[in-house]
Order: structure tokens, then sequence, then C-alpha cells
């Protein structure tokens, strides 16, 4: 029975962990891609959160717009570019950030975004 109750609590914990991992969100795999690094930051907090995402923000920027001034036909597929890893990178901070504060284990420091 003591044999059975340890590896009955051995399963549910490995079944933690896995679940602990993140979704990462890809839409194309020819798209460019950014990885966001938050190890740093305590994403169980608002303010961590606020920062992750500001990055997330940051990384979407630099995959969408090169600073030229273009038409606007090309501005509006540039800002389609930089909402679509935004959204996906927002998801994945708030699973993260659900995971973090209810004491599960993440089994990974960042996150990828996709420009596509």
């Amino acid at each position: 029975m003591k044999t059975a109750l340890i590896g009955i609590a051995a399963a549910s914990l490995l079944g933690s962990v896995a679940h602990a991992q993140p979704v990462v969100v890809v839409a194309d795999s020819n798209a460019p891609t950014a990885t966001v690094h938050f190890g740093d930051l305590n994403i169980s907090s608002a303010e961590g959160q606020s920062k992750f995402k500001w990055r997330i923000r940051a990384a979407a920027s630099r995959l969408c717009y090169d600073g030229n001034r273009d038409p606007v036909g090309i501005q509006m597929m540039r800002s389609q570019c930089f909402h679509t890893p935004i959204g996906d990178g927002y998801q994945q901070v708030d699973r993260l950030a659900q995971l973090a504060r209810s004491g599960a284990p993440l089994a990974t420091a960042a996150v990828i975004i996709s420009a596509h």
C-alpha cells in the first residue's frame, strides 16, 4: 500500500510538471520569430506581468517595424504584423502567470512570438 501511494504521488507530481509547459504559438514556420525572456521577472505579480508584456510589445515592434515611411497599405500590413505576436504573447503571459500563481513549477523562462 505504501509503495502504491508513493507511485501515485510521483505520478501526480510528474503530471503537474508536464502541465506546467507553456503553449508556444507559432502561426507560420517561415514567419520571423522572437524569443522573449522573463526569468528575471515575478510573473505572478501585476508589475512582473506588465514588464513581460512590455518586452513582448518591444519584440513585436522589432519584428514588424523598420522605421521607414511606407505607403498606407504597407503600414496596415505592418500594423497587423505587430498585433498578431502581441495577442499570441499576451495569451502566453496570461497562461504562465496563472500557473505561477497556482504554485506550479515553470519549465521555461522565455516565450516565442511569431510575426504572422
